[in-house]
């Protein structure tokens, strides 16, 4: 058996990283697309395929694949596009996806026709249920956790919760590319705030609990660091904190308080690992964007008028905030489980 990945931005290179390894692990012939945000942070030695100048077509006929293993984008198409080219000559697929949005929207080619993979990998059941409101066939659904989380618990017990140091509650925020990724006011795509609007909105409100609190600025991957930086420089007044390296990120995650943000995953593992978390998304505007505050316990916040009230009574107390800690066990073997859709020998759809 011989598997093909290719993934387009870090999030579904993160989830596709995970099942190559266990695939290397039990001898199983792979090729790694070259391409995108795997392509940086896949070791060197992975078996990799340059495609430079290669059409989705003959990237397949180079490779072979008895099943490929994908991850879409909505900007980044080149995953959904071979993919595609292997479906029409028989190749089993398997999309993965890694978070709770464009379910359909990043299943459709730049000719407008939507590829339906053998297997549409969902992290859980809420993944399902909205994936299924967004016209996913169920037959094509398998709700396998999401492969990136599959260490979660192992790595929660290499870490101490709460290591503080001179009494200062850590708060993770977590920043994300909102205006690079969806622009500003007029844009169509406009979320209805910012990253910059949520950062100076928590500032503002934490000022009264800047005594007790350290915040930690978790820039996301694309984003520009020196942009972040000099955001928080202007908003920060008081409050302790700031920017930490992309090497620092787990260890803050287990240790810290609290995790707030607006979209990202690490809200999602927060959650899982039983912190107090808060999305902040102040006038949001873009349907699903908010299925992290279906979350149990998770303050969430899409009304700018609520903005400081509800982050008020989370830095105090964050009374009535609940975990999803008995969920965490359900990503352990996401990986495996990826890995075994692709080598299920039933019939193709």
């Amino acid at each position: 058996m011989r598997l093909l990945f290719v993934s387009g931005d870090v999030g579904g290179a993160r989830a596709i990283i995970p099942v190559v390894d266990i695939a290397l692990a039990r001898d199983i012939r792979v090729g790694v697309v070259r391409h995108g945000h795997i392509g940086r942070e896949g070791p060197e030695d992975w078996p990799w395929i340059e495609v430079e100048d290669m059409s989705p077509a003959s990237i397949v006929e180079h490779s072979k694949p008895d099943a490929i293993i994908f991850a879409t984008s909505v900007d980044d198409r080149l995953a959904l596009e071979i993919a595609s080219a292997g479906g029409q000559n028989g190749i089993r697929t398997v999309h993965v996806l890694d978070n709770w949005t464009t379910y359909a929207k990043r299943l459709i080619g730049k000719d407008g026709a939507q590829y339906m993979p053998d297997v549409y990998a969902v992290m859980d059941d809420l993944a399902y249920r909205q994936a299924v409101s967004h016209d996913i066939p169920a037959r094509v659904l398998a709700v396998t956790g999401q492969p990136a989380l599959a260490n979660l618990a192992a790595e929660r017990r290499r870490y101490n919760d709460n290591d503080g140091t001179g009494g200062l509650r850590h708060v993770l925020f977590v920043s994300e590319p909102a205006l690079g990724d969806q622009g500003g006011p007029g844009s169509p795509t406009y979320r209805g705030y910012t990253e910059v609007d949520v950062l100076e909105g928590f500032c503002q409100t934490a000022q009264g609990f800047a005594e007790q609190t350290e915040v930690l600025i978790a820039p996301h991957p694309r984003e520009d660091r020196d942009f972040v930086e000099a955001n928080w420089s202007r908003f920060r007044n008081s409050l302790h904190g700031r920017i930490i390296g992309p090497d620092e990120v787990r260890k803050v995650l287990h240790t810290c308080w609290g995790v707030a943000g607006m979209t990202s995953i690490l809200l999602y593992e927060g959650w899982l690992l039983a912190k107090p978390v808060i999305s902040l998304q102040p006038g949001l505007s873009v349907p699903g964007l908010e299925a992290i505050g279906e979350r149990e316990g998770v303050v969430f916040v899409d009304r700018r008028e609520n903005l400081s009230p509800a982050l008020k009574g989370w830095l105090k107390s964050c009374e009535g905030c609940q975990s999803g800690a008995g969920e965490l066990e359900r990503h352990v073997n996401a990986a495996a489980e990826v890995l075994r859709l692709a080598a299920f020998s039933g019939e193709k759809k």
